[in-house]
């Protein structure tokens, strides 16, 4: 009898245990993979190519990474090197008729000293998708408060180049650039508010073949009847054959910011981002998240805050029959885990939460895309801690997770 009691009491102490060191809230639906070198690995753009690898690219010292992954194996690692007064930022990967393309800010110190002076440049970099360079351009040169290129979005042949730029009356608009498989660029459009413009995201519609267009204004106007709703306003605008054929002001009464834009195969539109205020009649957390929808014609159909009760940052997003929105947080959908943790979350096309999800390590992580395959869903980002495992200073990691849960 004495014996058996013991067992007994082994047994509960073990499952005791196992349920103290469960801290993390559990979710079969997903894996993660962290990966890195033993220096700053900070990645800025990820895609998926023909056969759902997924490519990630960012940079590490003075050079370019490159890695390609299936699976939580890496298939392969490039890297190419900068020259040291040259650094990039605003990366952005497309993939191409089975080319790699990366697109980036180049920053060029043409002379230091107390007040360095720079030289902006678009990079463009054209990869197989083994990762051998084809080609490496640095074109349309500018001073650094004249032009500055954020963003890239692909058509069946060509490549719209995102960018804001400084013009002869001091104020900065937004220009577009068309450039094809041969790196040959040319202007496309210059176009924007009555104030200064920053845009942040492009995207083209292959369906309705319109570009849109997604940034900020500080007191903006398209038209006479537009109003400045206060602070930083969200712009958007679409773009066909050549022409701008509406530009739309939305926002709260304080700063606003935008993430992202897309489009579903019906042309509604959808703007992601963060405010600082009011798009509705509640304020969630210190900063939220919000997305909206416009119709076709640029009108504002629907919009949604959500987020936590402390600093909420939205980063991508995906649409399809549902919306996906990734991001990270200084607050808590369930428990914090760290500093700032990754945030996810699913709606329906009428914007209700179907989930809302957190991982995180004890450090801070940040999300630089989300991509989906089919039913699968890859969140991409970076790290100073520990996910899964811990491989130098600032890792790079994926979060591969189900669309199917019903939570």
């Amino acid at each position: 009898m004495k014996k058996l009691i013991f067992t007994i009491l082994i047994v509960m102490t073990f499952i005791s245990c196992g349920d103290k060191d469960d801290k993390k809230p559990k979710d079969n639906n997903k894996m993660i993979f962290q990966w890195g070198t033993s220096n700053d690995d900070w990645g800025q753009s990820a895609i998926l190519d023909d056969l759902n690898n997924i490519i990630v690219a960012g940079t590490q010292n003075n050079s370019i990474f490159v890695y390609k992954i299936n699976d939580k194996k890496i298939i392969y690692t490039k890297n190419f090197n900068l020259e040291n007064n040259k650094s990039l930022n605003n990366i952005t990967l497309k993939f191409l008729n089975n080319n790699i393309y990366l697109f980036a800010n180049m920053r060029l110190e043409v002379s230091g000293g107390e007040v360095p002076v720079y030289k902006n440049y678009l990079f463009v970099m054209k990869l197989d998708n083994q990762g051998n360079e084809i080609y490496k351009k640095e074109l349309l040169e500018s001073g650094m408060e004249n032009q500055t290129f954020v963003d890239a979005t692909n058509t069946n042949d060509d490549f719209y180049i995102l960018s804001h730029k400084r013009t002869d009356n001091n104020s900065i608009d937004i220009f577009i650039y068309k450039l094809n498989e041969n790196g040959i660029v040319t202007p496309y459009i210059d176009f924007g508010t009555d104030k200064d413009d920053k845009a942040v995201s492009i995207f083209y519609d292959k369906k309705r073949e319109s570009i849109y267009v997604a940034g900020t204004t500080i007191g903006g106007k398209f038209k006479p009847s537009d109003i400045s709703l206060g602070g930083s306003d969200v712009f958007v605008a679409e773009i066909k054959d050549g022409n701008m054929t509406w530009g739309t002001i939305l926002g709260s009464s304080k700063d606003d910011y935008v993430s992202d834009i897309k489009s579903d195969s019906l042309g509604n539109i959808y703007v992601l981002g963060n405010t600082d205020g009011k798009i509705l009649n509640t304020i969630i957390g210190e900063q939220d998240i919000f997305i909206s929808n416009l119709n076709v014609q640029g009108t504002v159909v629907l919009q949604k805050q959500l987020g936590t009760n402390s600093y909420d940052f939205s980063s991508k997003l995906v649409v399809d029959d549902n919306i996906y929105i990734s991001g990270y947080t200084n607050g808590a959908v369930e428990k914090s885990f760290g500093k700032k943790d990754v945030y996810f979350a699913k709606l329906d096309k009428d914007f209700n939460i179907i989930s809302q999800k957190q991982w995180g390590s004890s450090e801070d992580e940040e999300v630089f895309s989300l991509l989906k395959n089919n039913e699968t869903l890859y969140i991409v980002g970076n790290t100073d801690g520990k996910i899964s495992k811990v491989s130098g200073k600032k890792d790079l990691f994926i979060i591969t997770k189900t669309t199917l849960e019903k939570q």
